[in-house]
């Protein structure tokens, strides 16, 4: 249980910080600097973790896990749509 516990405080301190890029991201609608390729790839790692966590019987970590997921591809979709809105403007 103790691993399962602290890698759920990081999954929830990685959601925080991944759901405040999604708010800083609505405000500004800015998305300069980002290397599509390593995002689409954070967002599936984040993806398969919630389940990886399960099967280990990591529920904590799971739950932790899918919020960062969420954040992670909310903030994926978003890129891509501020940067094709950008993009014909």
């Amino acid at each position: 249980m103790t691993f399962n516990l602290i890698n759920f405080v990081f999954e929830c301190v990685g959601a925080v910080l991944a759901w405040a890029s999604v708010v800083h991201l609505v405000r500004h609608r800015n998305v300069q600097g980002v290397y599509p390729p390593a995002l689409v790839w954070s967002a599936l790692w984040a993806l398969q973790c919630p389940g990886y966590y399960v099967s280990h019987n990591d529920i904590l970590s799971a739950v932790g896990g899918a919020v960062r997921a969420a954040a992670l591809v909310s903030w994926t979709v978003l890129y891509f749509a501020f940067r094709r809105s950008a993009r014909t403007h």
